[in-house]
């Protein structure tokens, strides 16, 4: 499958799975060598997240190329199996490596021309299909004052309207380029923290809005979501600070 940014990947990814042999492999792989390298992963679940009955869309900061194969990890442990996950295109310019990506569930995405028709259609797909999504809300990779999470994009508040899901926040730390690491990943965690779920009015009461009201009901929410995943991320550099 080869990323073009064109509509047609796109309606191909949404008709794609994750393969969940290799899924299972390759996040088994990963966790072991991020576990030396970064620091043992500690993920905090509260029970809402764990009791969600069906798909989610993840509401995720984002602050190194980590992410990806972190988050996975995560929304595993929470429950949120085989979530897909974006990834930046230029990954998918090697063939392996897209393979790779592609089979473990990735879609890839133009930062600079984004295909926004194409990405709601193969997100939607997935939402439909009973799959989690994880978007990076702040609409960027954040590398200054990486404490501090970014006002979210209101697409991914739209998408769970659309699809009538809730939304998760979460956050991490200890990947940023300023956070102290020790040798072998010895000593401080990475800790990835999700909040508790956010429901938009007309999700909660089974209703599929207009845009319009998506969009002012997203609006209204950002705010909400902002100081959550803020939550998120200051109890993940707490926790990792105190290695609790």
């Amino acid at each position: 499958m080869h990323f073009d940014n064109s509509d047609l990947y796109y309606e191909h990814v949404a008709r794609s799975a994750v393969n969940a042999p290799f899924h299972f492999v390759a996040s088994k792989a990963i966790a072991a060598a991020l576990a030396v390298q970064q620091g043992p992963l500690r993920v905090v679940v509260p029970d809402a997240v764990r009791c969600i009955d069906g798909p989610a869309v993840v509401a995720a900061t984002h602050r190194s190329w980590l992410d990806i194969p972190l988050f996975v990890q995560a929304t595993e442990r929470a429950g949120l199996h085989h979530a897909r996950p974006m990834a930046k295109g230029q990954w998918f310019r090697n063939r392996f490596i897209g393979w790779v990506f592609h089979e473990w569930g990735a879609v890839a995405l133009d930062r600079d021309k984004p295909n926004l028709n194409g990405i709601n259609l193969a997100f939607g797909a997935f939402l439909d299909a009973g799959n989690s999504v994880l978007a990076f809300t702040e609409g960027t990779r954040v590398q200054t004052d990486t404490g501090t999470v970014l006002r979210p994009k209101r697409t991914a508040l739209v998408l769970a309207g659309q699809h009538r899901v809730p939304i998760v926040p979460l956050a991490i730390a200890g990947i940023s380029v300023g956070d102290k690491r020790r040798p072998a990943g010895l000593g401080l965690p990475v800790v990835a923290v999700f909040g508790e779920p956010i429901v938009l009015p007309s999700v909660a009461a089974g209703e599929t809005p207009s845009l319009r009201e998506l969009l002012k009901q997203a609006r209204l929410f950002a705010d909400e979501l902002h100081q959550a995943q803020q939550v998120c991320m200051d109890t993940a550099y707490d926790m990792r600070l105190h290695q609790r």
